[in-house]
């Protein structure tokens, strides 16, 4: 037998006294996540007294709370609120652009800058409503011109290398009230 090491522990009777201690780790965070028994959370209660007590459930409750939110991070939220902004501009200039294209538009078949051959006839369709207005739509920059528009004569005389089309046929008790009604 190896009496030394027996020897050496009854020597030093400060060693045989100590107890194996917990590891050393790093203060705990706000977002540490820890986990309590029903137990313990009882006796975490049991140990407050009367209005601390109602603090800490109205803490405990608060912070119950705020676990089922998700986590979002700050830069994802940045990123999108950019990306939101971006998109926001980009439907602002295109509306601009739709409309310096609605107003700079000659509606003749052909006058898109990437078409490559410009005709004589109207970009026109003749579409009628179920309302039984007839409208013209240009097939270029698609400005709707109906009956009280200025340039709906003019347009409308010219010949167009569309065939018209129909929505089908309603008859109404009053149509200029279903023709005013369709515009809104």
């Amino acid at each position: 037998m190896n009496n030394t090491f027996m020897s050496k522990k009854s020597e030093n009777p400060e060693v045989a006294a100590e107890q194996p201690q917990a590891p050393v780790s790093a203060p705990l965070g706000e977002d540490t996540k820890i986990s309590l028994s029903l137990g313990e959370l009882k006796s975490l209660l049991a140990t407050t007294n009367g209005n601390s007590q109602d603090n800490v459930l109205t803490s405990l409750v608060a912070a119950l709370d705020n676990l089922r939110k998700p986590y979002e991070d700050p830069a994802q939220k940045a990123n999108r609120e950019a990306a939101r902004k971006a998109m926001r501009d980009l439907i602002e200039r295109q509306k601009i652009e739709l409309a310096n294209a609605r107003d700079n538009c000659v509606h003749t078949q052909g006058c898109n800058p990437l078409s490559e051959k410009m005709g004589d006839m109207s970009s026109l369709i003749f579409h009628t409503l179920d309302t039984g207005e007839m409208i013209g739509l240009c097939t270029v920059c698609q400005k709707t011109f109906r009956s009280d528009d200025p340039e709906y004569q003019v347009q409308m005389r010219r010949k167009s290398g569309n065939r018209p089309s129909a929505a089908g046929r309603r008859f109404f008790a009053d149509p200029l009230a279903a023709i005013a009604a369709g515009r809104q």
